[in-house]
């Protein structure tokens, strides 16, 4: 039997192709993901089959069985305890020279505790009920202070430090609602934040940066996309934030008073309530640090704001520019490394409903086509020029964004930094 105009087929037993609509250069880096799975037949044919363009509804809320090195043994209410155990039929267990992110499982049994509070993981990596756990970056010295084996081993011997993931941290700003939809209102926000206190107070430890400073919207890890005509960091620039705000209060009717008195905007209109900033709830140390220098900043032009934490499923609920809120705190991780589909086309249209809600037209249609033009010369120079309307257009600030990192104990050994930001299992082991 032959189909050979499907999107996958197979050519021989360990082999098969793919038939793409458009040539797309970063297609194998999809397939390396965790939503590409092999899943067996049999089980998809019994549950519902598959039917073009529709979701197998009964795998999508149940899942079916895997094929790698653990199996879920149990998950309490709400996930907040996850309990994985090695998988005795893994196709790995007996096989040889497999790449390290396909071992076989090292440890037998391991317990995945989900949002638990600062203190208590702080008590359990102290005491060595956890082997590897994690604290903001203003908080190491509690950490290390705590732990009870400090005078066996130094700091550096718990800390593990495994890369930048690609990503952003960002306040998002709606280019759809008042008064973030005025382009010189956001320019005022991006020059009004001090981002340089954010990296210094809450990303820094012992002198050490942990953390970097960049412009999205491509991440500074994919050559020759990140930043092409090296445009500057947004500054902390009061004077300019005033000079933009003071724009924008006439082009949008309103006014605000700074500190010392002045008015910005134009004085025959209303005066400009406080702006809502959304953050996931409940809030962290870190973030609560984070909002207070980003208030500070703009309180001193005159602004306003009044945060307003959301738990996740109310996020959920933010469809439309129109349901959502002016500004968010959040952040954007890729599921694989593309610049243009998983990071451009996301932060800078209304595909996935990030918080910008940004919708302009020839931005737009450069994105529709430019992920499967197959010259890169020319697609480096569309980013180019998306880059420098994006910095003009400001849809967003961007924030300082923390490396990759966990306290582990001495012990244990292994832990192979992935794309997701995050570690294998599998890869662990005990020394």
């Amino acid at each position: 039997m032959s189909y050979p105009d499907q999107a996958y087929v197979v050519t021989r037993p360990l082999t098969f192709e793919t038939n793409l609509l458009e040539p797309y250069r970063d297609w194998l880096l999809t397939l390396g993901g965790p939503w590409d799975v092999v899943v067996d037949p049999i089980y998809i044919d019994e549950h519902g089959g598959v039917q073009g363009n529709k979701v197998n509804g009964y795998y999508d809320v149940n899942g079916g069985p895997g094929t790698g090195p653990y199996m879920i043994k149990s998950v309490a209410p709400g996930l907040t305890q996850v309990v994985l155990q090695a998988n005795p039929n893994y196709w790995g267990n007996n096989a040889s020279n497999l790449p390290i992110i396909a071992q076989p499982a090292h440890i037998p049994i391991i317990v995945i505790n989900y949002g638990e509070p600062h203190g208590t993981r702080v008590e359990a990596f102290a005491t060595n009920q956890a082997q590897i756990s994690y604290v903001s970056i203003p908080f190491f010295n509690q950490m290390y202070q705590a732990y009870q084996y400090k005078q066996y081993y130094s700091f550096n011997q718990i800390f593990d430090e495994l890369g930048y993931p690609p990503g952003f941290n960002y306040l998002g700003m709606n280019t759809q609602i008042f008064p973030t939809n005025i382009t010189d209102f956001r320019l005022a926000i991006v020059h009004a934040i001090n981002y340089t206190e954010i990296l210094d107070k809450l990303y820094t430890y012992n002198g050490q940066p942990l953390a970097e400073e960049f412009l999205g919207p491509v991440s500074p890890g994919i050559p020759g996309f990140y930043n092409p005509d090296h445009l500057p960091l947004y500054s902390f620039n009061l004077t300019l934030a005033a000079y933009y705000l003071n724009k924008s209060g006439y082009q949008g009717d309103f006014y605000v008073v700074t500190p010392n008195g002045t008015v910005l905007g134009n004085p025959n209109g209303n005066r400009l309530p406080p702006i809502t900033i959304t953050y996931l709830a409940p809030i962290s140390p870190l973030t609560e640090s984070e909002l207070e220098i980003i208030q500070a900043g703009l309180s001193q032009i005159g602004l306003s704001v009044a945060p307003q934490g959301v738990t996740a499923s109310v996020s959920l609920t933010y469809v439309t520019p129109q349901a959502s809120p002016p500004i968010q705190l959040l952040g954007w991780f890729p599921d694989w490394a593309d610049p243009i589909l998983q990071e451009m086309v996301p932060l800078l249209t209304t595909s996935v409903g990030l918080p910008a809600w940004m919708n302009v037209s020839q931005v737009n249609q450069i994105l529709m086509n430019l992920a499967f033009n197959t010259n890169v010369t020319q697609q480096i120079q569309e980013t180019a020029w998306i880059y420098n309307f994006t910095y003009w257009y400001a849809p967003y600030a961007w924030l300082p964004l923390p490396v990759t990192y966990f306290f582990v104990q001495p012990y244990l050994k292994g832990q192979v930094f992935n794309f997701l930001g995050a570690y294998y299992y599998n890869t662990i082991q005990y020394t």
